[in-house]
């Protein structure tokens, strides 16, 4: 059996008993309509339209008889908000504010307000969703690309480019490490034992000459060792290092050979001196550590005019073996300083520049 008090607007019958009195109406009110959806019978304050008074003027003398059940004559005509008159088979709507008088404080231009669902309107949940979704879906919410990731691009391509700069400028120079300088025990001049250990420290230029005089080819050699001892002395800084030159005997241990050779070629015994030993001894150290060239089966009459630069590491920094453009003096001066700059600077935080320009062969 239908409920008298149920509608659903053309597929049930609205009896006359549907409406009814609602604060005792006035003379321009009439009663209010019970239905399950807009509002319950007399007392049922559930429903969201309960009490919802009706237009006398559109439906006046139309309660007393049933209501059509769809066929096209529903007198219902009620306005829904923003449309026209409800007619047969619409859907039941909002109704709008020419049909609605003001209940409960709310005007008539309050009509199309948002109703509120659970205490939360629609606009609500999708910025709930959107705030969401975002932190989520971060890198959606950054075009794609996590901004941490880009972060790290950007690192990398300053790296890129700074390396590039770098290299293409060179602000700084360095000498190369070559490989290890060999171990040695000889006799200096004096008579006393000359270690390669006796270099941890310092710099040290090494020359190799046959104590014999060997013509202009050793006046040459001599004449190099002193330019560059003055120059290093007048204008090199090393730093904490001091600076030393030997010259290795290829063909004597005899400490009083080895001092008339260095009074001939002007070592003073002390910034620079003269070195030898027996030929297993030279052979290692000459021949196999330094890599330097001399005929062993007699009289050294022929051999290498090679310079070689050891740090205070005991890496060898620079070897010198063919003539230039520049003088001997001259490259291996401006290469000790070179050398000085980065004993004195590569410390600290800049080590790491330095670090950079061996990595990227900065040599000059």
């Amino acid at each position: 059996m239908t409920s008298p008090w149920s509608s659903r607007f053309g597929e049930d019958l609205l009896g006359s008993g549907g409406i009814d009195p609602v604060d005792d109406p006035g003379s321009d009110e009439m009663a209010g309509i019970g239905d399950r959806v807009l509002g319950g019978p007399p007392g049922d304050t559930a429903g969201a339209g309960h009490g919802l008074p009706v237009n006398s003027e559109r439906v006046a003398g139309q309660v007393s008889g049933p209501m059509d059940d769809g066929t096209g004559d529903n007198p219902f005509d009620l306005d829904l908000a923003g449309s026209g008159a409800l007619a047969d088979g619409d859907p039941p709507g909002v109704l709008g504010p020419v049909g609605v008088d003001s209940v409960d404080d709310i005007a008539p231009d309050d009509a199309g307000a948002l109703l509120e669902l659970g205490g939360e309107t629609r606009r609500d949940h999708e910025s709930e969703h959107s705030e969401e979704e975002q932190s989520a879906h971060p890198a959606e919410s950054t075009g794609g690309i996590p901004r941490t990731f880009k972060w790290l691009l950007g690192i990398g391509a300053l790296v890129v480019v700074g390396v590039l700069a770098f290299a293409l400028f060179e602000p700084v120079q360095v000498l190369p490490r070559l490989r290890v300088a060999p171990g040695f025990a000889l006799v200096d001049q004096t008579g006393q034992p000359l270690t390669s250990e006796d270099g941890k420290g310092a710099v040290t230029l090494y020359a190799f000459s046959p104590v014999e005089d060997c013509g202009a080819e050793c006046a040459e050699m001599a004449a190099t060792l002193q330019e560059v001892g003055r120059r290093v002395d007048e204008s090199v800084d090393l730093g904490d290092a001091p600076f030393r030159m030997v010259t290795i005997a290829l063909d004597s241990a005899d400490p009083a050979e080895l001092a008339r050779a260095a009074a001939g070629s002007g070592a003073d015994g002390t910034d620079w001196v003269w070195a030898g030993g027996d030929e297993a001894q030279l052979r290692d150290a000459v021949g196999g550590g330094f890599r330097v060239y001399y005929d062993t089966t007699g009289p050294v009459t022929e051999f290498d005019p090679v310079f070689v630069i050891v740090d205070g590491a005991g890496l060898i920094r620079g070897e010198y073996r063919y003539a230039t453009l520049a003088s001997d003096a001259d490259r291996l001066t401006r290469h000790i300083s070179l050398l000085g700059n980065e004993l004195r600077n590569s410390k600290g935080a800049a080590s790491l520049v330095y670090e950079a320009a061996h990595i990227l062969l900065c040599y000059p």
